[in-house]
């Protein structure tokens, strides 16, 4: 066991040396590309995985995911369909409003300048990423 783990241990630090080696000549908007695409890569892959599941139109995952437990298999009838889409009835005297809830707007809109400005701040401090970001167009 010891000679096993000693030659696993010095396969993954050479695998690791590899890694890094690569890295560091790969500038930082390349390496922050690449982080995005494996981001979008594991999301692409968790949604096929729920369509997947959603087809076979069976619930028991997605309520074991939000931490009840199910033993059994719970798959959706008509009727459960229609229990989970059904819209109620407006009360008497109440008034049905449309649109975007309140402050939600605003808070996107507080969102988007605040990332404009940080992009602007740090293209104005380090403007090497704004000539390599120019150059890779």
């Amino acid at each position: 066991m010891l000679i096993g783990g000693s030659i696993a241990f010095a396969a993954l630090a050479s695998a690791g040396a590899l890694i890094i080696n690569a890295l560091s000549s790969v500038s930082p908007v390349d390496l922050l590309l690449i982080v995005l695409g494996v981001i979008a890569l594991l999301m692409a892959v968790s949604a096929f995985i729920a369509w997947l599941r959603l087809r076979k139109r069976d619930l028991s995952t997605f309520i074991e995911a939000a931490g009840f437990a199910l033993n059994g298999r719970m798959y959706l009838n008509r009727y459960l369909a229609g229990t989970f889409t059904a819209t109620p009835m407006v009360p008497k005297g109440s008034k049905l409003e449309q649109g975007t809830p309140s402050g939600t707007l605003e808070k996107v809109l507080l969102l988007m300048v605040l990332v404009v400005v940080g992009v602007a701040v740090l293209m104005w401090q380090r403007p090497d990423i704004w000539q390599s970001l120019l150059s890779m167009m």
